[in-house]
């Protein structure tokens, strides 16, 4: 079963965690033991403060996305990754603000289009 943890309540595992006396679960222990120790701890905290989800369960596209809208939001994703891995050069944020903004548009006229069906 996988994890959703982008649910996780950090409050309270945040308290989980403050509430251990780490000092005495630890005091004379090697450093395999401390680990384990740690370990224990953390997959304790998930089973109570992490909820499970579903295998497969996929975030479902809008309803105006299509075909054309994916393939542009990839291009700038594609856009972007060159412009920041080239060392953000003005050349390549150029060619990213042209695909930026063909993106954006092909968005708004696919939401347009959505709306007046």
């Amino acid at each position: 079963m996988l994890r959703n943890y982008t649910k996780t309540n950090f409050r309270e595992s945040n308290e989980y965690f403050s509430s251990l006396d780490w000092n005495q679960l630890f005091k004379n222990k090697t450093i395999d033991e401390i680990y384990e120790i740690f370990l224990r701890s953390y997959e304790v905290a998930r089973e109570f403060f992490v909820p499970k989800k579903k295998p497969g369960q996929k975030k479902e596209m809008s309803s105006w996305m299509n075909s054309d809208v994916r393939n542009m939001i990839n291009e700038k994703y594609k856009a972007w990754k060159r412009y920041s891995s080239k060392g953000w050069k003005k050349k390549h944020y150029a060619e990213y603000k042209i695909v930026r903004d063909k993106c954006n548009k092909v968005c708004s006229e696919a939401k347009i289009h959505y709306e007046i069906k």
